[in-house]
């Protein structure tokens, strides 16, 4: 897990509904989504400002909320992404 703070004095920085801090967490080597729990999780996602983005996301997929939003990237060749969004666990 990183944590990035977004800073307030930063003309660069887009901000969207007061979010103050992303943490990213890459899953690809959890075994079982209690290992996210140990991370301070619960706390994280439940806390207003806190953007939240997870790399292999379906690994702990249990343990998201009913309101998380699933942003999958397909590869469609080297130079080509195709970008799908849902509202519901995949």
């Amino acid at each position: 897990m990183k944590r990035y703070d977004i800073a307030q004095e930063d003309k660069n920085v887009v901000r969207f509904r007061g979010l103050r801090v992303l943490y990213h967490f890459d899953c690809y080597r959890i075994n079982a989504p209690e290992e996210i729990l140990e991370l301070g999780w619960e706390a994280i996602i439940k806390k207003r400002g806190n953007l939240v983005v997870v790399e292999w996301a379906e690994i702990i997929k249990e343990i998201f909320p009913q309101e998380a939003v699933w942003i999958e990237l397909i590869a469609r060749g080297e130079n080509e992404r195709e970008l799908g969004v849902r509202t519901q666990r995949p």
